[in-house]
């Protein structure tokens, strides 16, 4: 499975590593993880596909049983929010 995210639009880089074909590992930006966290992910037609909510300190694993395809990923506390395009292909 290939994860890809598309150029940051924000100063802050999201990684994402691919465990299995529908398993994912998201690091936590460090401006994230000192207080709670939203992580929604949506598809292409601003569905709603995924959300967790939590004080996660490093990383976060979310499984995505979703086919291939351009999705968008949103981080989001108090203070600060990043959303970024992944392509996921399995």
């Amino acid at each position: 499975c290939i994860v890809r995210i598309l150029p940051a639009v924000s100063d802050q880089k999201l990684i994402i590593h691919s465990q299995d074909q529908n398993t994912f590992q998201l690091q936590i930006p460090e401006i994230f993880r000192k207080e709670n966290v939203n992580i929604s992910i949506f598809d292409i037609y601003g569905r709603k596909i995924y959300s967790s909510s939590s004080n996660f300190q490093n990383a976060i694993t979310f499984n995505l049983n979703q086919s291939d395809g351009l999705f968008f990923i949103q981080i989001a506390n108090t203070n600060n929010q990043i959303t970024e395009p992944i392509i996921i292909v399995k």
